[in-house]
């Protein structure tokens, strides 16, 4: 996902798409609320077309001052 720049910082962002159910994807978001380190999420779809099995799309974010991210 995109980098943003806001006062100094850069906003990098990664989409996961997960399966499960909704139990485990709000054990998951809980334990990602409760991580040591600044991991945030943004966007979240949930979709239950295929119940009892849900499909969790999830954009996560970190905030740096580095620009990039990952390096190749």
């Amino acid at each position: 996902l995109a980098v943003t720049q806001a006062g100094g910082l850069y906003r990098h962002g990664v989409e996961l798409t997960l399966e499960g159910s909704y139990a485990a994807f709000a054990a998951y978001l809980a334990r990602l609320e409760g991580l040591p380190y600044g991991v945030y999420w943004g966007g979240l779809e949930l979709d239950a077309t295929a119940y009892p099995k849900l499909t969790m799309k999830l954009t996560l974010y970190t905030l740096s001052q580095d620009k990039a991210w990952l390096a190749v």
